[in-house]
C-alpha cells in the first residue's frame, strides 16, 4: 500500500533543471524555477539548487520507489513555531522548502537515518546558517523531516 508524506527542510532545494557545464557566450536565459542565468556566479547557484535536488531524490529513493507529486515549494519568512525543526533555529524566520512524494512501500522507509549527515550544498537562498553543511534530521540542530499525511 503506498503513503503520501511531505519533507520540509531548511537547504535549498530548488528544482532548476541546469545539469550541464557553464557555457560563457551564451545570452542570459531562464532556468526552471524562473532565476535568470546570466554569468558564471548566476550559474553555479542554480546549479548547487539542483544538486542538492538531486541528492534529495536519490536519498528518498534509497529504499522504494518514491514519486515527487510536483517539485518542491519555497515559503519564504517562516516563522519557526509553525516548524518541528531543531532548537538552534527556533528564533529564525526561515525560508521553507516543502516537497509531497509518494512511496510504494513506505514500511520499508527509515527517512530520520537515511537523511543524517548528509552533505549538501548551503548559502545559496537560505535564511540561516549552517555550521556545518549537512542534512540533520534530529537534535538541535534539526534542518529536515518528514511527515506523513494521513
Amino acid at each position: 500500500m503506498s503513503a503520501i508524506y511531505t519533507l520540509y527542510t531548511l537547504f535549498d532545494i530548488t528544482h532548476t533543471g541546469i545539469i550541464r557545464g557553464f557555457v560563457p557566450k551564451t545570452p542570459p536565459y531562464p532556468d526552471w524555477a524562473g532565476q535568470l542565468i546570466k554569468n558564471r556566479i548566476t550559474w553555479d547557484r542554480s546549479r548547487n539548487q539542483q544538486r542538492n535536488w538531486e541528492c534529495i531524490t536519490q536519498l528518498l529513493n534509497l529504499r522504494t520507489l518514491a514519486r515527487p507529486i510536483g517539485y518542491p515549494v519555497k515559503t519564504p519568512f517562516c516563522d519557526a513555531v509553525n516548524y518541528k525543526f531543531g532548537s538552534d533555529f527556533s528564533h529564525y524566520q526561515f525560508t521553507v522548502w516543502q516537497l509531497d512524494f509518494t512511496v510504494s512501500q513506505p514500511e520499508l522507509l527509515d527517512l530520520e537515518a537515511d537523511f543524517d549527515y548528509i552533505p549538501l550544498v548551503s548559502q545559496l537562498n537560505e535564511r540561516v546558517f549552517f555550521d556545518i553543511s549537512c542534512l540533520r534530521s534530529s537534535g538541535s540542530k534539526c534542518n529536515i523531516y518528514f511527515q506523513e499525511k494521513i
